[in-house]
């Protein structure tokens, strides 16, 4: 999960102290839909995460990214 917040918190430029599981689309103006595409291949890329096109839209929180994240 810290690594996911400091993604989320790197990509948006806000404070990752201001990001929390529930932390969602609406409580951040600069996630847009062009930084949510930014999240999605970042989390792809650090976390392992394979995040299916049609679930692409389902994102609508910071923990929703974890249904996507490879268990070890």
């Amino acid at each position: 999960m810290e690594k996911l917040i400091e993604i989320v918190a790197e990509i948006l430029n806000v404070d990752k102290a201001n990001i929390s599981p529930e932390t969602s689309r609406d409580d951040i103006p600069a996630w847009d839909s062009f930084n949510h595409i930014r999240l999605i291949a970042e989390a792809e890329d650090q976390l392992d995460a394979k995040i299916p096109f049609e679930k692409i839209s389902e994102i609508r929180k910071v923990s929703d990214f974890l249904n996507y994240v490879k268990r070890k």
